[in-house]
This record gives C-alpha cells, structure tokens and sequence, in this order.
C-alpha cells in the first residue's frame, strides 16, 4: 500500500483531456483509482525534427516530416507542398483533425488493451484547448471511453471552448475537500531533523520511543539489543564519523528486519482469520514508497519500517493488505470491506500518514 492512500471520492471519467506547454504531441500518465504511485505512460512525439524551421531531434519523436506525409497521403505532391508552405507549423500538425482521428484510434485500442483490465485511468496532454476538445469529440465520435476536458477558463472563450469549462466546475465542487487537505497539511508536524546515529537520538519501536546508547564492541555484549527502553549497538571501537554513523544505521536496519520478521506475521494471523483469507506467504521489504503491498501471487510484503509504528497502525497495514485478496483496486467494494472488519481504519490511516515521516531514516 501507498504511504498515502486517499479514498476515491465520487465518480469521474476515466480519460481527462488536459493542457500542456512543455510539448507537442500527445502524453498519457496511466495512474490507479486510488492514486497509487504507480505510473506508466507512452507518448507520440512531435517535438522539433529536421525539416521544419527550428527543428531539433526529439527523444524518439518521430518525424514531422513523416508525420506530415501520413496526415496528407491523399493528397497529391504538388498539394502537399502548398500546404506545408502555408500552414506546417508544428502547432498546426498537433491539432490535425486528421491526425487527432488516428491517434485517437490508437489510444481507444491501448486503453481497451492495457488500461481498462488492470483498473487504471488515463490522461492525454496536449499542446493547446483546441486540440484537447477535439480529442474529447474525436473519443465520442469514435465510441471511446467516458472522457472530459479540464482546462482554466478565460473571459471571451467562444462558445466550443466555454461549454468545456470543466476545471472551474471541479474546483468549485472540490472546495471543501481542497480546504480540508490544505488544512491537514498545515498542521503536519515539521520534518524529523537528520539522522546523525549518536547516543542520546530517539528511534522508535512498536509505537515505544528507545533512546540509542552507542558502545565500543565487547564493552556491552555483542549485537543490538532493547532493554529499558534503551536500544544498545555495539560498533568498532575505531571507527568515526561518517563510517562510524554508517556502521550504526547498518546494524539498526538488521535488527529491525529480523523483527519484522518475526512480528508482522504474528499480526497477519488474527486478521487473515476474521477474513476467512489464507494469503500465499508473507515477505519483509524495504520499498521506497510503501508500506505494504499485495501482488497477484497472494504474497503480502510488508515494508520493514512498519515495525517501529504503533501496532494499532501496523494492523490497519496488515488489514489494509489483506483486503487486497479480496479486492485488487481500492473500489467502493474495497473500502466497504475494510470499514467493515476495522471500523477506524480512516483515523489510523491519518495517524499514519502523520507518523510516516518519523520512521523512515
């Protein structure tokens, strides 16, 4: 699961046409329901290439050229060169009716193929209003996906471009949401200074604060161990500074896995069985993003930096992941289902999304 995991809120379509100066060309980011971190995207890009003014290569564009060639191939050669001469401008080439067809095509079938079976979304930038109203008609046209425009408005629009003013509609119908989620961001904690890994700094253990003593090896036993609340490691006597800093944070990462290791599945047990779930195994990681994850395999691998959170929150994770056996995308059917075994699962996952920060070093 995500650091952060916002519950989807109402209906939308599942294609947005949006407006973008950094390029021509179509882009479209595949991003989940639930805005998961997870992204991919593919692009046709007309940036610059040799043959028009200005031109530069861009990165695996294709050509203009070429591009030109394929929107006009029913024209002659004579009425191909007259139409470059007067209007083969790129930003022309980009909002091609034409060319906006074909393209369209191609996104209807990949969105059929890729996007649509694994639950994702899609977006498609272009380069001007004009070209994203006509893609959001060329999809309607065509029998596409539900899509709609999202641009700003301006005074004067005409009356094509006003009646897709869809931007200042979402703002205004967000605007409790968007004042709440401001609000919530003012109130974060501020950011944990950095780690130094010296005697007298604060970990934190199953939701319990340690406070790290470092010893010379041998002075106090070997290995890392809790005991009175304080967390002892034990390092080479002739190391410092950084090496020294390194050599703590190494042996604390250790000690946290091979309790992870044994904790979290202990905590899997009791909520695998009010579920009536058996997942597949259960594997200790370190993502860079998450805190868990459930994969297609029924394996649940949980993030090793869990372990330091209250096991309130650490069984809002586990809950949280093994739904997924149940539910792969976080649809209404997913947060029913997790309502219902952990009634207070919005409250832990805002207390989590408020420690997060702490527990990762």
């Amino acid at each position: 699961m995500p650091s952060t995991t916002p519950r989807p809120v109402g209906r939308t379509p599942t294609v947005t046409c949006s407006v973008t100066r950094a390029g021509l060309g179509v882009s479209i980011p595949l991003a989940s329901f639930a805005s998961s971190p997870r992204t991919t995207s593919f692009s046709w890009d007309t940036k610059e290439e040799p043959g028009l003014p200005g031109a530069r290569k861009g990165a695996g564009g294709a050509s203009l050229d070429r591009l030109f060639d394929r929107v006009f191939a029913d024209r002659t050669a004579e009425e191909r060169e007259a139409i470059r001469r007067k209007y083969a401008t790129e930003k022309t080439i980009a909002e091609s009716d034409r060319r906006i067809e074909m393209i369209a095509l191609d996104l209807i079938e990949h969105y059929n193929e890729r996007i649509r079976p694994n639950g994702f979304k899609a977006q498609i930038v272009t380069v001007s209003r004009d070209a994203a109203i006509t893609y959001k008609e060329k999809l309607d046209e065509l029998h596409g996906p539900q899509s709609a425009v999202v641009f700003s408005a301006t005074h004067g629009d005409e009356e094509r471009v006003a009646s897709h003013h869809r931007l200042d509609e979402i703002v205004r119908g967000k605007a409790l949401w968007i004042t709440e989620r401001l609000r919530r961001f003012r109130e974060l904690p501020p950011s944990p200074s950095e780690r130094e890994f010296v005697s007298g700094e604060t970990f934190l253990y199953l939701g319990r604060q340690a406070r790290l003593i470092v010893t010379p090896v041998g002075e106090r036993g070997s290995g890392v161990r809790l005991t009175a609340g304080r967390l002892i490691v034990p390092v080479a006597p002739e190391l410092s500074g950084r090496a020294r800093a390194t050599a703590v944070r190494k042996q604390l990462i250790a000690w946290y896995r091979s309790h992870a290791a044994r904790r979290l599945p202990e905590q899997v047990e009791p909520w695998r069985l009010r579920l009536g779930l058996a997942p597949a195994g259960v594997l200790i990681r370190s993502q860079e993003k998450r805190w868990a994850s459930c994969a297609t395999d029924g394996i649940l691998r949980f993030n090793w930096r869990i372990i330091q959170a209250p096991v309130s929150l650490i069984d809002y994770v586990v809950a949280h992941e093994l739904v997924h056996l149940l539910h792969r995308h976080h649809t209404p059917d997913f947060w029913s289902t997790l309502g219902r075994v952990l009634p207070d699962y919005e409250e832990r996952r805002e207390s989590l999304r408020r420690l997060g920060e702490r527990l990762v070093w």
